[in-house]
């Protein structure tokens, strides 16, 4: 999870490159530190703080509970050893990487990054693009997915097309299972 984070965050170009320091709380779903909220207050930057965007390393924790991203992707709890992880692929984790904030966030920089390189050939962009994200080159078959989700896209929301293209690339499997 931390790892998947931090990816999306170095592929969106938000990934801070400060090191130390005090925990950072990046977003949290709603509700999750109500019970703590008396004693504990989280305290998310605002967007565009690069305390929001700093490595998952620096994010603060409590022993009994995770940052939720991190235990879709099976992170531990901290109350016992672990001595490694058990890795799973569900529903849930693509979930978080459709709707959990970070990667909304992660999608919206990298496709206003995408729009701001688009020349004439989207091909070009798509294929440079699926490349950024999984370290791969795109063969055919995705390179012509790629492409008719772009078109469709920019028919039903211009303004958000590329921004829809990255938030696919940042949930495919080549992507999330390195």
């Amino acid at each position: 999870g931390e790892m998947i984070r931090d990816q999306a965050l170095a592929v969106s170009g938000l990934l801070s490159s400060k090191m130390g320091g005090e925990p950072v709380h990046p977003p949290l779903p709603e509700g999750v530190w109500r019970p703590f909220l008396k004693n504990d207050k989280w305290l998310t930057p605002e967007i565009g703080d690069e305390n929001r965007y700093r490595r998952s390393l620096y994010t603060y924790t409590k022993r009994s509970i995770p940052y939720p991203s991190f235990a879709s992707f099976d992170a531990p709890s901290r109350e016992f050893c672990s001595p490694r992880r058990l890795t799973s692929n569900t529903p849930l984790q693509a979930l978080v990487t459709l709707n959990d904030q970070t990667f909304v966030e992660c999608a919206e920089a990298l496709g206003k990054q995408l729009a701001s390189k688009a020349g004439s050939d989207s091909k070009e962009e798509l294929s440079q693009a699926y490349r950024l994200v999984t370290g791969r080159k795109a063969n055919d078959e995705k390179l012509s997915a790629l492409t008719k989700l772009h078109q469709e896209s920019r028919l039903k929301s211009p303004e958000d097309a590329w921004t829809i293209v990255a938030q696919v690339l940042l949930n495919l499997d080549e992507t999330l299972t390195f």
